[in-house]
């Protein structure tokens, strides 16, 4: 229970200081070019599936916390899927910096699985205790 807690606000306060500095840096440096899809749009798709993804992590380790790995495996391959997805649906108007557009949506990705990743490990080793 205590991890949940602590994942929730890391992810929380992640969410919302990455948001917010994401959106400086775009805002001052890159304001003449144009994105697909807007800091705000990033970051919810990101805390929204890290965080359905950790509740179903949750609920396998109290279920069967043997297949909490496989499940892991298989959460960051849908995950990763849904990006993919994610990026198929451009928004078709001018792009200027496709590649600006990319980073700013990985740059989050990575931050978030790895964050993930960390209390998932929490996870693994509070079963094998």
């Amino acid at each position: 229970m205590k991890n949940s807690i602590v994942f929730f606000l890391v992810i929380l306060t992640v969410t919302i200081s990455g948001y917010f500095l994401q959106n400086f840096i775009i805002n001052n440096y890159f304001k003449h070019l144009t994105f697909a899809f807007t800091t705000f749009a990033i970051y919810s798709f990101h805390f929204t599936i890290t965080v359905f993804l950790y509740l179903i992590l949750l609920g396998i380790s109290k279920l069967n916390a043997d297949k909490l790995g496989f499940a892991f495996m298989y959460g960051t391959i849908l995950k990763m899927a849904a990006c993919i997805l994610f990026f198929l649906f451009f928004p078709n108007k001018n792009l200027t910096a496709k590649n600006v557009d990319i980073f700013a949506f990985f740059i989050p990705y990575f931050l978030f699985l790895t964050i993930e990743t960390v209390f998932t490990i929490k996870l693994l080793s509070q079963k094998n205790n």
